[in-house]
């Protein structure tokens, strides 16, 4: 995958996609990094919809605790 939307609530963004019509092309994975399915947009690029599990990295930092602890340790 070239493209990531994340969400901070899969269930409900995959939810509300489905219904709009949306063309998934994997369905829902839940993995050891979070939960993902894959679509496809109008150009026929392939996206990831992703939820990552909170202890993940990248999660940290969106969610701006990894900046917080070390502003902490400061």
């Amino acid at each position: 995958m070239s493209f990531f939307l994340n969400t901070d609530d899969f269930w409900r963004d995959y939810q509300r996609m489905v219904e709009k019509g949306v063309n998934f092309v994997r369905p829902p994975s839940e993995l050891g990094y979070g939960t993902v399915a894959v679509f496809e947009d109008l150009y026929g690029n392939l996206w990831d919809l992703l939820e990552l599990v909170p202890d993940h990295p990248i999660s940290k930092r969106l969610s701006g605790k990894e900046v917080s602890a070390k502003l902490a340790d400061e």
